[in-house]
């Protein structure tokens, strides 16, 4: 340094670059993925159980070949826009595997979550790829009380999910007064 210059540059430089090289931990989050169930199922069916209880149930026929089936809670999965989600979606894969026949996926639900007038019998599951948010209810039936099962030919994101408990008549005439 020469004389007559100032320290400050130098120092304000040197404070920055330890402000930016050892961030607050408390400030940013990992991302940590839940553990992945898997299983390889054939032609001959199989089911696959996650530690969770998510399940899915392949018949016979529905592959032709042998496939990797994994089951994961996904935190990060686009939000569910169409009802009200109640647990964390599932990400069903290889996302987008097709099936000959239907398979049958298990999803546990929160039924403290459900919408003011919503009772059990109104949950559906609600699936979409990773990379969209255009949830699709699929036909679901109420297993116990606290899981519904529902029938696809492709895996993707599935929730949970139920709409309040108030009905909306689409062809209801209207009346100006």
């Amino acid at each position: 340094m020469r004389e007559g210059q100032s320290v400050l540059p130098y120092a304000l430089c040197l404070a920055s670059l330890c402000a930016c090289g050892n961030p607050d931990p408390s400030t940013f989050a990992a991302r940590v993925d839940p553990p992945v169930t898997s299983f390889t199922i054939g032609a001959s069916g199989g089911m696959v159980v996650s530690g969770d209880g998510t399940s899915v149930s392949i018949p016979q026929g529905a592959l032709t070949q042998d496939v990797t089936i994994t089951i994961m809670a996904n935190p990060y999965a686009p939000a569910l826009t169409q009802a009200q989600p109640l647990a964390v979606a599932h990400q069903f894969g290889p996302e987008g595997q097709k099936f000959l026949k239907p398979v049958t996926v298990l999803l546990e639900f929160a039924p403290g979550s459900l919408p003011p007038g919503a009772t059990e019998q109104g949950v559906a599951v609600y699936s979409a790829p990773s990379d969209s948010n255009f949830y699709q209810s699929l036909e679901t039936q109420i297993a116990d009380a606290t899981h519904v099962t529902a029938v696809t030919s492709e895996f993707c994101n599935m929730y949970p999910g139920a709409n309040g408990g108030g009905t909306v008549q689409l062809s209801a005439p209207v009346h100006f007064h």
